[in-house]
């Protein structure tokens, strides 16, 4: 008899394809803006420590595809379900000592007969595309499912009930080792193959409770609804669409910890992934609270198959699988009729130094390793340029050495495709893992992809913040700014000295010495600073005034000590028939 115990990793939400969530209004994409990023040195600690002598657990069979064997739930819902079986009365006995904490569910037993199924005929773990997909067809709410297990020889005479009770004390010990924490939802199987006995019992972690998730509407609009079982600063929502599109869920405006999503499932979709994440507060980066998987026609399929988006392509070493990764994500990104992503060598080192961290963490669990892998490589430290956003992504597949492979993994879920097929994304960060096993090469990677400031015309940005601030004042009945056209070129200037390097404040301080000297008159200024022009947040007098006089400078810059840049937007005005 033996006896195991494994966590599925989805507390990170990071298997296999993983995106730190955030954004305003972009409904989760799989996106981070603002600072709050280690530092180079902690990086830097973290990179000179030696790496783990192996990454992957053994105990994985990858298979093509797989049946679900059934019944299924009709809905995604948690109501307390009674299993009358005798290891569902050892689990109900267990769950009255924690009530209010436990809730055996029909998911959490339908999880549990899938994998157990699984494992009693493979004597080995499926992969986590399997994993996850077992835990969509069953309706599972849950944000992560833990399982355990023991199995051992099984007489053919020995009933269940004598099966249970010569196993008792491992299998109370299994049991009780899930339920630990809460709020949970919980199921348990037991099945035999021949002399073998599988007892599987799976634990599901709830950070979210969800209303019934009814069908789509006719238009393909899905309503999700439900409220935050944790502490949330955020919550967003992310669905597939189509092969390899993704969209943001539209949330309406209700106070958390509740929410409603809109969210526009395509009703041709054979299937649709559909995740929803969390932001725990003071935390850049999201946490899954539940992932769907969601049927538009109604018609459940319980077939298992491997994701297959890019062309087979092996890999030798870490140099291979990331010229191999970067050429086929171009080639999807080109027919997605997005614009190549440029590898960045020196972030790419910092990748690769940091990814056996990052999948050790994973593995066994360590959150605060894990996110400082994930932050240190969104930071952008080594990028050749200023960032002004960027996403995270990762992957692992046991036992090939196979690229596409990898990359098709990631590309299954809405949130890897909100970072890799990102369409204001420019550069990429690759960090490949490659580990020889008894079945062959086991693959991950880890990716940062990037959104830098660009090198547009001054004038398109400033043409950009006039047009905006002239319709902030028409929607408080104001007429549109006027312009100081003989301090146009001295705001162009001193714009310029920003991106050269001077302090904004200090060129804030020479245009309002220089633009008073040219027009004789009183001046006033500003220094407006967003990641992104649309979000500037103009001051109070420029909005509600009745006539404004102004020049505009727009500038880009990484303030000293910061991981990215921001927009600079310097203004002047004039009041009229003032003197200096």
């Amino acid at each position: 008899m033996r006896r195991r115990r494994i966590g599925v990793l989805l507390a990170l939400a990071w298997l296999p394809g993983c995106a730190a969530t955030g954004g305003p209004g972009d409904g989760g994409g799989g996106q981070v803006r603002g600072t709050g990023f280690p530092s180079e040195e902690a990086l830097e600690g973290l990179r000179e420590a030696p790496g783990p002598e192996a990454v992957f657990e053994p105990g994985l069979r990858d298979v093509e595809t797989w049946t679900l064997r059934g019944p299924f739930p009709e809905r995604v819902t948690v109501e307390p379900w009674s299993d009358e079986s005798p290891a569902g009365r050892v689990l109900a006995r267990l769950a009255e000592t924690r009530p209010g904490l436990v809730v055996q569910t029909r998911a959490m037993h339908c999880v549990a007969r899938e994998l157990g199924l699984f494992f009693l005929e493979h004597g080995a773990r499926p992969p986590e595309g399997l994993n996850r997909a077992a835990r969509g067809t069953c309706r599972s709410a849950a944000s992560q499912v833990n399982l355990g297990w023991v199995e051992g020889e099984a007489p053919a005479e020995a009933s269940d009930e004598q099966l249970l009770e010569a196993w008792s004390e491992t299998v109370e010990e299994t049991i009780r080792g899930q339920l630990v924490g809460g709020p949970r939802t919980a199921g348990v199987w037991l099945g035999r193959d021949g002399g073998r006995a599988l007892l599987m019992v799976a634990v599901g972690e709830r950070r979210l409770h969800l209303e019934p998730v009814p069908e789509p509407e006719a238009d393909g609009t899905l309503v999700l609804e439900g409220e935050a079982l944790v502490p949330a600063s955020e919550i967003h929502a992310a669905v597939t669409r189509g092969r390899l599109g993704f969209a943001y869920c539209r949330a309406d405006e209700l106070p958390l910890p509740r929410f409603r999503f809109r969210c526009p499932v395509d009703p041709g979709d054979p299937r649709v992934w559909l995740t929803v994440s969390l932001h725990p507060p003071g935390r850049l980066i999201g946490q899954v609270g539940v992932e769907l998987l969601l049927w538009p026609d109604g018609a459940v399929d319980p077939v298992y198959r491997r994701p297959s988006y890019a062309v087979s392509r092996q890999a030798w070493d870490e140099e291979t699988a990331a010229a191999g990764f970067a050429a086929l994500l171009n080639e999807i990104r080109e027919d997605e009729g997005l614009e190549p992503l440029r590898v960045d060598e020196p972030q790419s080192a910092v990748a690769r130094d940091l990814a056996p961290h990052f999948f050790e963490a994973l593995f066994e669990g360590s959150v605060g390793v894990a996110d400082l892998v994930m932050l240190g490589l969104l930071a952008g430290w080594s990028v050749d340029g200023i960032v002004q956003s960027a996403h995270f992504a990762s992957s692992w597949v046991p036992d090939t050495n196979d690229v596409g492979r990898l990359l098709s993994e990631a590309l299954e879920y809405p949130m890897a495709r909100s970072a890799l097929l990102a369409d204001d994304a420019e550069r990429i960060a690759i960090g490949p893992v490659l580990e020889a096993g008894e079945n062959g090469t086991s693959m991950a990677v880890v990716v940062g992809t990037y959104a830098l400031f660009s090198e547009e015309s001054h004038g398109a940005r400033v043409e950009q913040v006039f047009a905006q601030l002239a319709r902030e004042r028409a929607a408080r009945g104001r007429a549109a700014p006027d312009r100081l056209e003989d301090l146009a070129d001295l705001s162009t200037d001193l714009a310029g000295a920003v991106q050269a390097g001077a302090a904004p404040q200090e060129a804030l301080h020479e245009l309002l010495n220089r633009s008073g000297e040219a027009l004789g008159r009183a001046v006033r200024g500003w220094v407006l600073e967003s990641s992104e022009l649309e979000d500037i947040a103009f001051p109070a007098e420029l909005l509600d005034e009745r006539r404004v006089s102004i020049s505009i400078g727009v500038a880009s810059y990484r303030p000293e000590g910061e991981a990215w840049g921001r927009h600079v937007v310097l203004i002047v005005a004039a009041d009229p028939g003032r003197g200096i």
